[in-house]
């Protein structure tokens, strides 16, 4: 083999090499039943990180902050996507100013975010977590360690009581001895939202 055609095949062999690859998942209908080829979509099989839709019991984080755990979310195909229907009392969560809140209408029960696309949903399925992001400035509350307002409970009514006693005694061989008694305490109670402890 001559220089030349070592040079030509290098050249067409990195040609073939830097051909970008379409990889494509296909799947062989005969191995379903014949009667249930037409009812059975698994168009959504070939894509990555497709939802089907339907009801799903999923973690959900606003700007990496969980806020809900085991929330039961009902997944709608629009168009040529799978979309989470998330409800009033979940939005309320999300901790949004109010002017930004009352801009999301509701249609079927869900809340139609397509007047904000700069809200983010991204559905982790490893861990079923639905990410959420939203920009800081239309939150009401910023703190990674702090739950907004929208999802506090006003608790259980009742009435709380804590105390400590502690009693020592010292009698040593010689000397005076000495008996020490001491209490704390820690009362309180619970109404209507209201917590009172002194």
């Amino acid at each position: 083999m001559d220089t030349v055609n070592i040079y030509r095949l290098s050249f067409i062999s990195c040609l073939v090499m830097a051909m970008p690859s379409a990889l494509a998942v296909e799947f062989n209908l005969n191995v379903l039943d014949k009667s249930m080829r037409d009812r059975i979509d698994i168009s959504l099989l070939k894509e990555k990180g497709v939802i089907a839709p339907g009801e799903y019991f999923v973690s959900v984080a606003v700007n990496n902050n969980q806020i809900s755990n085991g929330q039961k979310i009902n997944w709608q195909k629009k168009g040529d996507k799978t979309i989470p229907c998330i409800n009033d009392s979940l939005v309320d969560k999300f901790g949004l100013k109010p002017d930004i809140r009352q801009s999301l209408p509701q249609i079927d029960r869900c809340i139609d975010f397509s007047s904000r696309p700069e809200m983010l949903f991204n559905f982790d399925q490893a861990n079923q977590q639905l990410n959420i992001s939203i920009p800081q400035a239309w939150l009401a509350w910023h703190s990674e360690n702090w739950a907004p307002p929208s999802t506090w409970k006003e608790g259980v009514a009742g009435v709380l009581m804590d105390y400590n006693l502690f009693a020592s005694s010292y009698r040593p061989q010689d000397g005076s001895s000495s008996t020490n008694l001491n209490a704390y305490g820690t009362a309180g109670i619970n109404a209507r939202g209201m917590a009172l402890t002194q």
